[in-house]
């Protein structure tokens, strides 16, 4: 986990932008695809990681707590949400 919302503004515009950064410098290092999850939280951070990143083709997800009621909520059965 990794919070840059003090630093962001250091390394990228968006969140998103960040994340592509981490996952390309990843990759060039070492040959290894990486996801990731983005959110205001660490728990939306890794459900969005677990249930969306890792199904995109961009390999990130960024969840808002206003996504909560169409994405958290449409997880089913709950207990796949862990």
């Amino acid at each position: 986990f990794i919070d840059a919302t003090a630093s962001l503004h250091l390394f990228a515009q968006t969140p998103e932008e960040l994340a592509h950064r981490i996952i390309n410098e990843i990759y060039r290092k070492t040959r290894l695809t990486a996801t990731a999850g983005i959110g205001p939280n660490l728990l939306l951070a890794k459900v969005g990681l677990d249930h969306e990143a890792k199904n995109s083709p961009t390999g990130v997800a960024y969840w808002r707590y206003e996504d909560i009621p169409f994405k958290l909520w449409s997880i089913h059965p709950m207990k796949d949400f862990w």
